[in-house]
């Protein structure tokens, strides 16, 4: 501590030029010489001393010309609550010293009852506490400042966050009005990660200055020409500079016009291996910066440093590893997804099936029949949403058939309406007749949803998105500027938007996986890709016009089945058709599904074996003496997944038929290796409509047929 009292800088608030002399000669009986006094004869002109230069104490007598009492030491310590006070006072006035005392002063001290060493002790005595205290303080916040920037940085691992904890941390410590964090982003260029303070200087400085601020702020840059400058010469010599007389300052010609008037100035550099790659820069302290102001302040550039270094590793692993990362990001979303779907599509199947129960016992007046009802239609909305994230992780099963595409987009009109917002109007035009194309119904209703997400986040403020359908036939002279395109007979769905259009650039990278134009956190750059690759699934083709300012057209378009194609009827038959008297066995690992199953069989007719997995569903077949027409097994079961328990039970009952049950597999190559052409599948969740069909289905094809003897 004594080495930082080496020398005192003084302030002395008194009128009386005989009391003042006093002081100095009190202090000079000591033999020390490491102080200096400056007198002020007023209150005002003590704060303007206090303002310009830093000092280390004030002896503060209570009665000045422009202030008197009590008052004067408040308005000191209000000012500069950090500088130690000592009251100097001729009236021996044990009140007032305590109010004194208790306003902030360091010590209270009787004209005429004290000589120099007592005067210089009570001086030192309140620097050192202070500075005691100060430190302290100091110490304290300086830490959580540390962890709070690491916190930041860990939390997000974000330069730019922990850059402005930083600053504000600085600022906070120092006393500072103002401050900023940059990096050299380029030679000549300080890119401002953190500008603070700002705005509380533009209402005393002139217009120049205002524009030089907000100029600063729209390009969040300081252009610097020469590294002849106050920050350039951090940047350049990579040591900090301390300045309370900037004018004076060999460096500081180089401020621009209009810039912040530099009263006192201190900047850090932000050491990175071989140099500084940016600065902690701090202005405009009241009383100016000190040596404790300098070692602050490079602590916190020390640990910007550790954090700069940390960001640039992350940068750079993050590099190294994109191309891993973005293979295997789906595969984790995969997982994820199908982990949830396998469980929620059990749930679903559950409540679907049971809310089809309670709507087939109550009567249509029944008010619990409403209630049901709108169980059921949030059960099939839920399902809707696990569908499309099956879609998303690509872990849905894909069951092409002919497919009518205007039913599909007929279907998906209210969730469409919905998806846009209030201020964009939602077209739909189909052609009549349109021809049949073979594609996955799920697939492309996530073509469709997709397509107007992507038309939706396009359209700044109002507009409109047209979705229309059409028959076309490309001839060879329309597919020759197009590369791999076949002439032939498509089937055309178009998305159009009024929004604000893509350029060049960003058409050529239009559906690369993770690649998207939207803010962070807006968008995933994986909806338009999903489209690619459900298109190119269906042997199809997408043709996207756009330019800046005139929207977006996207036209998808799929190759038309034989003219002999027909649509499935099977789901229109009646559920009330769907019953039979034959045996079914079966095999579900899940109990609330495999209860619910069962009961809804049971209503339709049919004898219900149950089994909880493979071996148990082996006993049954062995030991029971009468035909099984029909097995309905879940995929995924522990010990034995459904295709395994086929291939043991087909030797058995070789005209036992089949019929698949899944939400979701872990490998979906199971599900791919069972689903042979023509083998029955029913996708979870289920409605007991769509089980009672699909029973019929199967029962109602020829034997062998139903592809249940055929797993190898």
């Amino acid at each position: 501590m004594n080495a930082v009292l080496k020398h005192l800088e003084l302030l002395v608030l008194e009128d009386n030029p005989a009391d003042a002399d006093l002081l100095s000669e009190l202090l000079e009986e000591t033999g020390a010489r490491n102080w200096t006094l400056t007198v002020a004869p007023t209150l005002a002109s003590g704060l303007e001393r206090l303002a310009a230069k830093r000092f280390d104490a004030a002896l503060l007598d209570l009665h000045l010309p422009d202030s008197a009492g009590l008052e004067t030491a408040g308005k000191v310590l209000a000012a500069y609550p950090r500088l130690p006070v000592l009251v100097l006072s001729g009236i021996d006035d044990e009140a007032t010293a305590m109010q004194a005392v208790q306003m902030g002063a360091q010590d209270f001290l009787i004209k005429g009852r004290f000589d120099g060493p007592l005067l210089l002790r009570a001086v030192r005595y309140a620097v050192e506490r202070e500075q005691a205290e100060e430190n302290l303080v100091l110490k304290t916040v300086l830490l959580e400042s540390i962890t709070s920037a690491l916190s930041a940085f860990l939390r997000h691992g974000d330069w730019r966050e922990a850059s402005g904890v930083i600053c504000s941390s600085a600022m906070q410590l120092t006393g500072s009005p103002c401050g900023l964090v940059g990096v050299m982003s380029e030679p000549g260029c300080l890119r401002l990660l953190s500008l603070q303070g700002m705005e509380t200087l533009e209402e005393k400085d002139s217009p120049l200055t205002v524009q030089w601020l907000r100029t600063l702020e729209q390009t969040g840059c300081i252009e610097m020409r020469s590294l002849d400058n106050l920050l350039g010469h951090v940047i350049a010599e990579s040591e900090t500079v301390l300045s309370n007389d900037p004018s004076k300052d060999p460096h500081s010609h180089g401020t621009p016009p209009g810039h912040l008037r530099l009263r006192c100035f201190l900047a850090t550099p932000i050491l990175h291996r071989d140099g500084a790659i940016g600065l902690i820069a701090l202005a405009n302290r009241p009383g100016g910066y000190s040596g404790a102001d300098r070692h602050t302040v490079e602590v916190l550039a020390g640990m910007a440093a550790v954090l700069y270094d940390s960001y640039q590793r992350q940068q750079h692993e993050s590099s190294l590893e994109a191309q891993l990362r973005q293979s295997q990001k789906m595969e984790a979303v995969g997982r994820l997804a199908g982990g949830v779907a396998h469980d929620f599509n059990n749930v679903l199947t559950c409540i679907l099936g049971y809310s089809d129960l309670m709507i087939d016992t109550l009567r249509p007046e029944d008010p619990l029949r409403r209630d049901a009802e709108q169980i059921k239609k949030a059960a099939e909305r839920a399902a809707s949403l696990t569908r499309q994230l099956l879609l998303f992780s690509r872990r849905q099963v894909v069951q092409p058939k002919p497919l009518d595409i205007n039913s599909v987009v007929s279907n998906l009109q209210k969730m469409l309406s919905r998806l846009v917002r209030e201020d964009i109007r939602l077209v739909i035009e189909t052609a009549k007749d349109l021809w049949l194309v073979k594609a996955d119904a799920g697939q492309i209703e996530q073509v469709v949803m997709n397509l107007v997400v992507n038309s939706r986040d396009a359209i700044e403020e109002s507009g409109t998105i047209s979705i229309g359908t059409r028959c076309v036939t490309l001839a060879e002279q329309d597919t020759e500027l197009r590369v791999g395109w076949k002439p032939g007979r498509y089937v055309v769905l178009e998305v159009k938007d009024t929004g604000k259009g893509m350029d060049e650039a960003v058409k050529a990278r239009l559906f690369e996986p993770f690649f998207t134009t939207k803010e962070e956190g807006k968008g995933t750059g994986l909806g338009l890709a999903t489209v690619y690759g459900i298109v190119n699934q269906c042997a199809g083709y997408i043709w996207v016009e756009s330019a800046p300012g005139a929207g977006a057209t996207f036209q998808i378009f799929l190759p038309r089945m034989a003219s002999d194609a027909v649509l499935a009827k099977a789901s229109a038959a009646p559920a009330a058709e769907a019953r039979g008297t034959e045996t079914l066995l079966l095999v579900e690992d899940e109990e609330m599904v495999r209860d619910l199953a069962a009961r809804l069989l049971r209503s339709r007719g049919y004898r219900v074996l149950e089994a909880s997995e493979g071996g148990e569903a082996l006993l049954l077949c062995e030991n029971h003496p009468g035909k099984i027409d029909l097995m309905v097994t879940d995929v995924v079961m522990p010990r034995m997944n459904g295709r395994e328990l086929v291939e043991r039970l087909t030797p058995l009952r070789p005209d036992m038929k089949v019929l698949y049950l899944s939400g979701y597999t872990e490998d979906t190559t199971i599900l791919q290796s069972v689903l042979k052409k023509g083998t029955p599948f029913l996708h979870k969740p289920f409605t007991a409509e769509g089980l009672a069909l699909k029973v019929r289905e199967v029962l109602a094809t020829k034997a062998g047929a139903a592809g249940g003897n055929s797993q190898g």
